[in-house]
């Protein structure tokens, strides 16, 4: 099954870049809790995207976040879906300082209120 779905994104790319991708998916596949599930999830986002040559492309051109990726795509069927109805939130698992830097108490109130304000 698995190589069945990475023929299938595979075929999204260009020839010249086919096997850098699968050498880099395959590294990052072994970081996902499942390999399978996460394989699957990044397929609909590809098929779902509206430049899947582009997306993929731009995952082999940073493979911390291809690993980020799958990583969440294997443990989040919310995250999963969330990604493939908006592929334009991918940008933000590329901010890793961003994401590792813990948020206060105050910092999370601030973020509600702006969020809830305009209800």
């Amino acid at each position: 099954m698995e190589r069945r779905l990475t023929e299938k994104l595979l075929s999204f790319l260009p020839d010249g870049l086919r096997e850098r991708f699968k050498t880099l998916l395959a590294m990052a596949l072994d970081a996902a809790p499942d390999p399978e599930g996460a394989l699957n999830a990044l397929l609909h986002l590809a098929e779902a995207a509206s430049n899947p040559t582009a997306l993929l492309s731009y995952l082999a051109d940073d493979p911390a976040t291809l690993e980020g990726l799958l990583v969440v795509l294997s443990g989040s069927h919310f995250a999963a879906r969330t990604l493939t109805l908006h592929p334009e939130y991918l940008p933000l698992l590329a901010e890793r300082s961003r994401l590792a830097q813990p948020k206060g108490l105050a910092q999370l109130r601030a973020e509600l209120n702006d969020a809830i304000d305009p209800f």
